[in-house]
């Protein structure tokens, strides 16, 4: 009997789909005082196959959370799913999985919750209005404080859109990548560097400098709201945003503390509105006349972790 369940056991494995590694447990997360159902999925649940199928799509596709990202509020807030062998853990939510969400409550087993609270639970899903929120914090975010820029003429004139994104006045017209160049020694002074005017080679230029590429969803999984913004790495980093007008010009904008985009266009003042005098709520929906946007990015410039010249 023992040698009959270890071949099967080893059978099982053989044959798990591309992505899995085992069983799974997941969590229906919809109450606040009670602790929330959990249960294990095994492959051979019926629906096993279909669940590691969307699951893996779902990752590739970056619309799966972590469990921080749940949204505060009484009822529904998604599907904790943990892959046994690898320990990690999925939040499941938002209108882009909702045929993921339904087949993880099938699986759940009959009477777990009221059938009042299952029937309010598959009408949510169906909905696919409860999405993730994520992690926020009012650490990483500088003051809009356009005084210390522009009250100084000095600090005005010699200082562009990376020093003010980067919150470090250089009075050297930073450029993304020179600093590297020269610690490099690639170039022997500031004036024989060449940055390529592409959407790659900036960015690429700037994480050389130390700066990381951060991926903010679209709204409403990545909105940007009084005091908030979204999660960046560890340590005391700020979101900025580039954006290239190929071959032509780069330009970079900052999140500040108030929910809202400002930057310096070169050697003019501080503002905090674009080319039609509106408050920029998301650079990727700011009128910026021919630049196009890239990327949202972090940096950390007080922190030692950017060098800029």
């Amino acid at each position: 009997m023992l040698i009959y369940i270890a071949v099967t056991i080893a059978l099982l494995q053989i044959y798990l789909p591309d992505g899995a590694s085992g069983d799974f447990t997941v969590t229906l997360v919809v109450f606040s005082g009670r602790p929330d159902p959990e249960w294990t999925i095994l492959p051979t649940d019926p629906s096993y196959k279909k669940i590691v199928a969307q699951l893996q799509k779902a990752k590739t596709a970056k619309l799966t959370y972590q469990p921080e990202d749940m949204p505060a509020r009484l009822g529904y807030k998604g599907f904790l799913v943990q892959d046994t062998m690898k320990k990690e853990w999925d939040l499941i939510v938002g209108s882009n999985t909702v045929p993921l969400q339904q087949l993880l409550l099938k699986t759940m087993p009959k009477g777990t919750i009221p059938k009042a609270t299952l029937k309010s639970v598959s009408e949510e899903i169906k909905k696919g209005k409860v999405s993730a929120e994520l992690q926020v914090t009012k650490r990483f975010a500088p003051d809009y404080k356009p005084g210390s820029w522009n009250g100084n003429r000095r600090r005005l004139l010699n200082n562009n859109c990376y020093n003010y994104a980067n919150d470090r006045a250089t009075n050297t017209f930073a450029q993304p990548g020179r600093a590297f160049a020269l610690a490099q020694g690639q170039i022997a002074n500031r004036n024989q560097y060449n940055l390529m005017l592409n959407r790659a080679a900036v960015r690429d230029a700037a994480v050389n400098d130390g700066l990381q590429v951060v991926d903010v969803p679209q709204a409403p999984q990545g909105p940007f709201v009084q005091n908030r913004m979204p999660r960046v790495p560890k340590g005391q980093r700020h979101l900025v945003a580039l954006v290239v007008d190929p071959g032509t010009d780069y330009h970079w904008y900052r999140l500040d503390s108030d929910g809202k985009w400002s930057h310096k266009p070169g050697q003019t003042r501080v503002i905090k509105y674009d080319n039609v005098a509106k408050d920029i709520t998301d650079p990727r929906n700011a009128n910026m006349g021919d630049y196009q946007f890239v990327c949202f990015m972090s940096t950390d410039s007080h922190g030692n972790a950017v060098d800029i010249i």
